[in-house]
């Protein structure tokens, strides 16, 4: 099984995401290395330049990773943590894993996601700039 943590940034999904994958001895994926690893993705998030066509190569860069790590086939399940996708891009991924896909919503208070975020922002590898 996949479960998919998404929501806002800075409200904690690869907090929760860390002590779900520990706990339940799963696999997990922090789906922004994706973006940060990739300088196309990067330049574009950065300057604000992200359209649905670059949301969908991302959600294409997603579905490569995530089959290289099932295809390891050690029969335990994998959680992810991500930010970036639209509803048309969690069907199209779960649609693609045959609905062995679980959503699950993440919220945080907005003074907490903000302080998080703003945290981030003072990481020299962050996507965003200030």
């Amino acid at each position: 099984m996949i479960y998919v943590l998404f929501g806002p940034p800075g409200v904690g999904k690869t907090y929760i995401g860390g002590i779900l994958a520990k706990r339940n001895n799963w696999h997990f994926f922090d789906a922004d290395t994706i973006y940060l690893n990739d300088d196309e993705l990067r330049y574009l998030l950065k300057s604000g330049r992200y359209s649905q066509s670059v949301r969908d190569q991302f959600v294409k860069k997603l579905i490569m990773t995530v089959e290289h790590m099932m295809a390891q086939d050690d029969g335990r399940d994998l959680i992810i943590a991500e930010a970036f996708t639209k509803e048309k891009n969690r069907e199209e991924f779960l649609h693609y894993f045959d609905n062995q896909v679980s959503y699950i919503m993440i919220h945080s208070s907005r003074d907490l996601a903000l302080a998080r975020t703003m945290t981030r922002m003072q990481k020299e590898d962050h996507v965003v700039d200030q």
